[in-house]
């Protein structure tokens, strides 16, 4: 189910409403306000931030574990500005957790219904954290990574860890069927959790050449952009040098002979051009 709300596309997950729909006809009524309040908390959260610092919210789409949210100008948003907004989700979960335990305190709400809040936020909030995509943990993993690696190989790295994390709920539930414990709802995560895991894992190339073709606009946009030059070699295969490419910075490549003298200087935009008509499978002489 899809609608629109002031130009932000919020997308329902078929399985999300079955789950809940479930839960309400068996009577828990508590744990489905629980969990709705955790999530509408967690993505007001990222909203609320990304609204402030100015970026567009694209699309927020709610899947059995959680929300997942879709920015629309990223590419012209500070390394600064993403963490901010990649983080306010949890953190929002944590700073109502504290609220609901000051209500406690006051004995504003009853204890047996705010404990059940409690933890729905506290458990979304320490969740996303996990450094594994498509969790914001794993958005803050990637961005680090970013600092040391290529996209696409960061955005692999991360999604590898949500497969993994996959794993580990699998091992959980297979853990508790020993002890006669059944956890539907970890099998339900933990199958959505893999599925988008590999999702981003197969379109990082995609999403890589889809921030590159941004980059231009931004570049026309902002009117400038920190340069990244490259030294290369004239046998090196173009996609070693095409996979540097980050989209927050314009790369220039210079080519060097075997003495290490440099025969030719490229642009990122030549480089891609070429790759457009030759494909991946040249090497750096065959630009000259």
């Amino acid at each position: 189910m899809t609608f629109c709300i002031k130009g932000i596309k919020f997308k329902i997950d078929f399985v999300f409403l079955i789950i809940g729909l479930l839960a309400a006809l068996g009577g828990l009524y508590i744990e489905i306000i629980g969990a709705l309040m955790a999530l509408i908390i967690h993505e007001m959260g990222h909203l609320i931030c990304g609204h402030v610092l100015g970026l567009l919210i694209e699309k927020v789409e709610l899947l059995p574990f959680g929300g997942k949210m879709t920015l629309r100008n990223l590419e012209q948003a500070s390394i600064e500005s993403e963490l901010a907004t990649i983080l306010s989700g949890p953190m929002a979960n944590f700073v109502f957790y504290f609220f609901l335990l000051f209500l406690i305190g006051q004995d504003i709400v009853a204890t047996d219904i705010a404990h059940i809040l409690v933890k729905y936020q506290l458990t979304l909030g320490l969740f996303n954290m996990i450094p594994a995509l498509p969790l914001d943990g794993g958005r803050v993993f990637m961005l680090w990574l970013r600092n040391h690696i290529n996209y696409i190989n960061a955005a692999r790295i991360a999604s590898k860890m949500g497969m993994i994390l996959s794993g580990v709920l699998w091992f959980i539930v297979i853990l508790g069927i020993f002890y006669k414990k059944y956890y539907i709802n970890v099998i339900i995560i933990s199958v959505f959790l893999f599925l988008e895991s590999y999702k981003e894992y197969r379109e990082a190339p995609l999403l890589f050449i889809k921030e590159l073709i941004k980059k231009k606009k931004n570049l026309k946009d902002k009117g400038y952009m920190t340069i990244e030059p490259v030294v290369s070699m004239e046998t090196t295969p173009v996609k070693n040098i095409f996979y540097l490419f980050s989209p927050k910075k314009y790369h220039v490549v210079y080519v060097l002979n075997e003495n290490a003298n440099i025969i030719r200087c490229f642009t990122e935009t030549e480089i891609f051009n070429k790759i457009v008509e030759e494909g991946l499978d040249i090497r750096m002489k065959d630009l000259l």
